[in-house]
């Protein structure tokens, strides 16, 4: 895409932004109703997912700034920056993400403990604790983000309890099941966990097929999940169906980069992981997994 175009695009995007947030009823009141709120986290995801970082920052840090006490900017913002490190295969971002994880933990907790809690708030603040999960592991610290993630667990289950019809809530009640599941039994020291995982898989599908603002998110994830099983033909499958919704998303050419390097097949791999570098070039991890595919072919040219 040419520089122009680029800049076109970017400009669009920011004015379809804050026409977004100036439909919202003005920031007098202290709460987004409930009728827009599903259309802020939708147009949000897909920011985050078609790799517009800078204007998904400035859309939730938009929303942060005029209704302080809302959990969507900060789960927003949260989500930007883990989903920023995945991109990099490191933790550049940790700081950046701190700085708005303070506030949202903290107002997700308030609306767990608060029994008179909605459900829409309860799924915001169960992501909210999932994303802070989420960083914590990637950090390492396992009790904390075992901890982290049971909070955001029954955060999903109270949300279904209140409003059966919440049914983006299984998004995080099957990563929950999965990855837990897995991770107790890789990992010997944390505490033993029934292997719920063909349950975790369901919970995904059906938020796949019945939700709103998870359909997408519970798609990758069962990506992921593909990834981890070396169910490589589905990842390549499943990803090229996202890839036409989402053609920048960089995290899924990885992933399809690497399946295809796992299915030694080469030339294929290298091309998808120069896709990548076209896209964006700061994307470091690329050239090393390019080299090693190229020398893999060195190795079997008939590959």
């Amino acid at each position: 895409m040419s520089l122009t175009r680029k800049l076109i695009l970017r400009s669009t995007i920011l004015f379809l932004s804050i026409w977004l947030l100036l439909v919202l009823p003005c920031t007098g009141y202290a709460r987004i109703p409930f009728s827009n709120q599903m259309k802020v986290t939708v147009y949000g995801r897909d920011l985050i997912l078609s790799r517009h970082y800078q204007e998904a920052e400035v859309f939730f840090k938009k929303i942060v700034q005029d209704w302080p006490d809302e959990l969507v900017g900060y789960f927003g913002l949260m989500s930007l920056y883990q989903v920023r490190n995945l991109d990099n295969f490191d933790f550049r971002f940790d700081p950046d993400y701190k700085i708005w994880e303070e506030k949202g933990r903290k107002l997700a907790l308030k609306i767990v403990h608060d029994p008179q809690s909605e459900a829409w708030d309860l799924l915001m603040a169960g992501g909210t604790l999932g994303v802070s999960g989420f960083y914590k592991a990637h950090n390492s610290r396992w009790f904390s983000a075992l901890h982290s993630s049971s909070l955001a667990f029954h955060a999903m289950e109270e949300c279904l309890v209140k409003d059966p019809r919440q049914l983006d809530a299984l998004l995080g009640m099957g990563l929950y099941h999965y990855w837990r599941s897995y991770w107790t039994r890789k990992l010997r020291f944390l505490p033993f966990f029934t292997d719920r995982r063909e349950e975790g898989k369901i919970e995904l599908m059906r938020a796949y097929h019945q939700s709103e603002f998870a359909s997408a998110l519970a798609e990758i994830a069962l990506v992921f999940i593909q990834f981890q099983e070396k169910q490589y033909q589905k990842v390549l499958d499943t990803t090229d169906l996202l890839l036409k919704r989402y053609p920048q998303n960089t995290i899924l050419k990885m992933l399809r980069g690497k399946s295809l390097f796992l299915m030694k097949k080469y030339p294929e791999a290298i091309k998808e992981f120069e896709s990548i570098l076209f896209i964006d070039p700061s994307l470091s991890k690329s050239y090393l997994f390019k080299a090693v595919a190229f020398k893999e072919l060195k190795k079997f040219p008939k590959r």
